[in-house]
């Protein structure tokens, strides 16, 4: 545990027994035990903390590094569309769009004769 050996561990027990007493022995190790517990505990937290700290700045790394990229690959697809100056002239100006129908009349008459 802590480099402790059994011997050890029984001396440090049977002073605790000699100063504290058997009536309050197990009061005093439930104490502690707890007392580890919430230490545990809390030292866990702090390690999840920072371990969440650590991965959101790898993310906020990357997704830079991704906008960067973006960027630099936009602007090289920029350079390589054509100018104004390099549009032939016989090449239309924009295309049209097709008329939009009006959708067929869904009520029933389908043409009446007259």
């Amino acid at each position: 545990m802590f480099g402790i050996g059994m011997t050890e561990l029984l001396v440090i027990l049977g002073l605790a027994l000699l100063v504290i007493g058997p009536k309050k022995l197990p009061e005093v190790a439930k104490a502690l035990g707890r007392g580890f517990a919430e230490f545990r505990k809390a030292t866990q937290e702090v390690k999840d903390t920072l371990d969440r700290e650590i991965h959101a700045q790898d993310f906020k790394a990357a997704v830079k590094d991704v906008k960067k990229e973006f960027s630099s690959t936009m602007s090289q697809a920029a350079d390589l569309a054509p100018g104004p100056s390099e549009i032939p002239d016989n090449a239309p100006a924009d295309r049209e769009r097709p008329e939009k129908t009006a959708p067929p009349d869904k009520s029933g008459d389908r043409g009446t004769e007259s």
